[in-house]
């Protein structure tokens, strides 16, 4: 039975490709990837390009997307893949991790042939609030997802829906588009290829008008002349005064509260390497394991953070995450990404200075170290500065 099952598989997934994919051997500058919305439009004749190929299927989940992927948008090697997914899968009753999981497969498997993703938001219904609520709940998790992994999120619900869902006169049956619909939503996605377009790059995310809040109030604390950084989140930040703390007189306290290391990429630029500090000391990655972001994104995001230091000839320092105390599930988590960075940091030749080892025991972060659990006492504050005290003195960068 389950190799019938199997074969029947294959048969429908076989028939789908034939259906979507008549011209193999043809190149797109983009291709849409989704459902009957997608479907639905004509794609080439909207964006004003007969380069354009729709991808898309009828009725088809997130996850059966990755089914049709490798022949219906990877023999095209389109610079961008447009994808729209989400609505089959909460009719269905699909967990919301799951959808994520499938964004994952998708957009994984989409960079690693060079073409880049761009996730569009799921509509909401006409007055389905019960529906609605749920949507709201995936776009949510889509909105962290797609900013964890830099990828461009186009929510079309602000430009065609309402307080209580998709806008009538955008709508033939309460969740089909009109004409006029996809005429606006077809500009939104010209404004997308354009100003990334010949480039291939993702310029048209502004991460430092995003976090403009943060950086200038960062700039508004740091001193004039900059050697060192610190670089995390509220555990960084809210060591306060590290020149204070480390015996210094230019370092700058970039450390934000609530920041994941995907967060840190947004204000690296302007508040590290900006100033060409000596060093960087970079400690992250709690806030991620609390949003759910998997440890391979968190160690990507310090790769990241640690090769655009040293491109810009910047000593990185990565500092071990701390466990949490008394949190056996997500310290295990932290486990596996400290083993991933020292190993990393050991093979590329970088500084890792384990904070755990002189912080943490049987039960995580030690209790007289720890406010909650995560934030640190005073006294957790004075060992974590007798190790960097030491760490830069060995080192020589309080050197004039």
């Amino acid at each position: 039975m389950r190799k019938l099952w199997v074969v029947v598989c294959a048969l429908f997934v076989f028939s789908t490709v034939l259906a979507v994919n008549p011209g193999r051997g043809r190149s797109a500058h983009a291709v849409f990837l989704g459902n009957s919305v997608f479907k639905n439009a004509d794609w080439p004749q909207l964006i004003g390009r007969s380069d354009v190929h729709n991808a898309s299927v009828s009725d088809f989940t997130s996850r059966q997307l990755t089914w049709v992927l490798d022949h219906s948008v990877l023999p095209y090697k389109p610079a961008y893949c447009f994808i729209y997914t989400g609505l089959e899968d909460v009719l269905l009753g699909v967990p919301i991790s799951e959808i994520i999981k499938s964004y994952h497969m998708l957009c994984d498997t989409l960079r690693a042939h060079a073409i880049e993703p761009v996730i569009n938001s799921t509509l909401f219904l006409e007055n389905r609030p019960l529906i609605n609520q749920s949507v709201k709940k995936l776009n949510a998790q889509t909105e962290i997802f797609c900013r964890e992994k830099g990828i461009l999120l186009i929510d079309i619900n602000r430009s065609l829906c309402r307080e209580t869902g998709l806008a009538p006169h955008f709508t033939t049956d309460g969740m089909q588009l009109t004409d006029e619909a996809y005429t606006i939503w077809a500009a939104q996605l010209k404004v997308c290829m354009n100003d990334t377009g010949e480039q291939g790059q993702t310029t048209y995310i502004n991460y430092t008008e995003l976090a403009k809040e943060r950086i200038d109030r960062i700039m508004k604390q740091s001193p004039k002349h900059v050697k060192l950084v610190m670089l995390g989140n509220s555990i960084t930040e809210q060591g306060g005064n590290w020149n204070k703390r480390l015996g210094f007189d230019r370092i700058r306290n970039s450390g934000q509260g609530g920041y994941t290391t995907g967060q840190m990429l947004w204000i690296l630029d302007t508040c590290v390497i900006a100033a060409s500090p000596e060093a960087c000391f970079v400690m992250g990655g709690i806030n991620d394991l609390t949003l759910g972001v998997p440890v391979d994104q968190i160690f990507e995001n310090h790769k990241r953070i640690v090769g655009q230091l040293i491109e810009h000839d910047i000593t990185p320092v990565m500092q071990s995450t701390l466990y949490q105390h008394n949190n056996p599930e997500n310290n295990a988590h932290v486990r596996l990404l400290n083993q991933l960075l020292k190993t990393f940091c050991r093979e590329h030749d970088v500084h890792f200075i384990d904070l755990n080892a002189h912080m943490s025991g049987a039960n995580g972060l030690n209790a007289e170290y720890t406010t909650d659990g995560t934030h640190l006492t005073e006294q957790g504050y004075e060992v974590w500065s007798d190790v960097l005290r030491e760490f830069i003195k060995t080192h020589k960068l309080n050197s004039k």
